[in-house]
């Protein structure tokens, strides 16, 4: 498709390369981003049904929110359609379909345009028929329909953004059609009850995992089965234990019944029923520890008298990279998937937390301390080519979104007042676009992790 070349050369264009050990640096000026114009046309009604046409606007609603969140597209709604009467264009092909979109938009600037009809069905289902065109390479890109009601037009409309997405930014998948889990916060600040929250992209259908009894911390999607987390539990003997529960089945059982405090999982995205999680001693020291759900069995993977902390798998479950203070500094440092082969990576200067590898393997984030600041940054594997991403007074928790597009986190910018309240944020890695997650005003929120539904 032409429009995604011309993308990508844009992309390229602001872009500055800088190689080391066949690695390479990525710094962008996104304020020089060219939007794609995309035109909302009128989605015409067979039968004129008023209820057809509210629900349609739902989802043309979810559409445009979602992808204005990127800043990569400019939307125009359009008032008429191309296709003004089902009747004259139902029987076309889709050559001739084309040469009637191309007829009305070529000289018009627009980039794509989505169009379509919707119909109440004998059986009383509303059917959304929608197509996307590609006006500067002249040709459809995708046509479907869609059966829509009250209960799914958001759902229905997340889908349709993450097609969109991928076909008119050419990336491999969107991430409008995810979950997100994070810790929220609320009530007195001496008494303030974290609870596990879940919600969509936009904030919507947000729903409490935990009662706030007990403080919580750092819940994590499964990555070998959708439907359970991981999280941290304090509970009656005021440690911390790691505890796995069931979104389906409410089944809840604790991780390894170790009697040290385990915390930082951080499951492996190989497929295998596997996660690492630090646990640390009476004397202080804090060891790292593969369990394997299928064998039950616990194997300790480092050995050190110093913190090692917060794990993390590579794609294929083959390295881990994790935080250790052995020199007296919280440093970055990489292991095979057994515990060998240890070596520093992250060599710049400052306190570095919180890594994260990316799901293509390519790059690490971080979150990063130096002269009293915190920040976002990427590295690549082996510790070069390190950059920030996103700085401020507070940030904590960074995850990567499905894609590898975005990074996720919490972030809070005084620490006074309303801005002391933390948020979660996404950013894009390519234009540095952040993006507020929406959360209920007075209510903090930390700890994030990301999923596709």
């Amino acid at each position: 498709m032409k429009k995604i070349f011309y993308f990508i050369i844009l992309i390229l264009s602001l872009i500055n390369f800088s190689y080391g050990k066949n690695n390479l640096t990525i710094d962008i000026d996104s304020s020089e981003v060219k939007k794609i114009h995309l035109v909302f046309e009128k989605i015409n009604s067979i039968d004129g049904n008023s209820d057809s046409r509210a629900l349609t606007n739902k989802v043309f609603t979810t559409v445009e929110n979602n992808l204005l969140t990127t800043n990569l597209f400019l939307i125009q709604n359009s008032g008429d359609s191309v296709f003004d009467d089902y009747e004259s264009v139902k029987n076309l092909s889709s050559i001739d379909l084309a040469n009637l979109v191309i007829s009305k938009y070529n000289r018009k600037s627009v980039d794509a345009i989505l169009s379509g009809f919707v119909e109440t069905k004998n059986n009383g289902e509303i059917e959304l028929k929608i197509r996307l065109w590609d006006i500067l390479d002249q040709r459809e890109l995708f046509a479907k329909y869609y059966v829509i009601d009250k209960s799914n037009t958001k759902r229905v409309g997340d889908i349709i953004s993450d097609i969109i997405y991928e076909l008119l930014t050419g990336e491999s998948s969107g991430h409008f059609d995810t979950k997100i889990i994070y810790v929220s916060e609320t009530g007195p600040a001496r008494e303030r009850k974290k609870r596990i929250t879940i919600c969509d992209f936009d904030g919507s259908n947000s729903a409490y995992i935990t009662n706030g009894e007990n403080l919580v911390l750092t819940p994590i999607f499964s990555k070998f089965n959708k439907g359970e987390i991981i999280y941290l539990e304090y509970q009656g003997d005021n440690k911390p234990h790691l505890f796995k529960y069931n979104l389906v089945n409410n089944k809840l059982e604790m991780i390894g019944n170790m009697k040290e405090m385990t915390f930082a999982p951080n499951f492996n995205p190989s497929g295998l029923n596997e996660i690492i999680f630090s646990a640390t001693n009476n004397n202080g020291e804090s060891n790292i520890f593969k369990l394997d759900f299928n064998e039950k069995k616990i194997k300790q993977l480092t050995f050190d008298s110093a913190i090692d902390t917060v794990p993390s798998y590579s794609p294929d479950g083959q390295n881990i990279v994790f935080v250790s203070d052995k020199t007296g500094i919280r440093k970055l440092y990489m292991m095979d998937k057994d515990g060998e082969n240890v070596k520093l990576i992250s060599n710049g200067r400052g306190v570095y937390d919180k890594p994260s590898w990316s799901p293509d393997g390519k790059l690490i984030s971080f979150v990063k301390i130096y002269n009293g600041e915190f920040s976002v940054g990427l590295m690549t594997p082996d510790g070069e080519n390190e950059r920030s991403i996103i700085s401020a007074y507070l940030v904590e928790g960074v995850k990567w979104s499905p894609n590898g597009r975005y990074l996720i986190y919490s972030k809070q910018k005084s620490p006074f007042g309303k801005a002391s309240i933390p948020g979660i944020y996404t950013v894009d890695i390519l234009t540095g676009k952040e993006h507020k997650i929406p959360t209920p005003d007075s209510q903090g929120a930390t700890d994030p992790d990301w999923i596709k539904k």
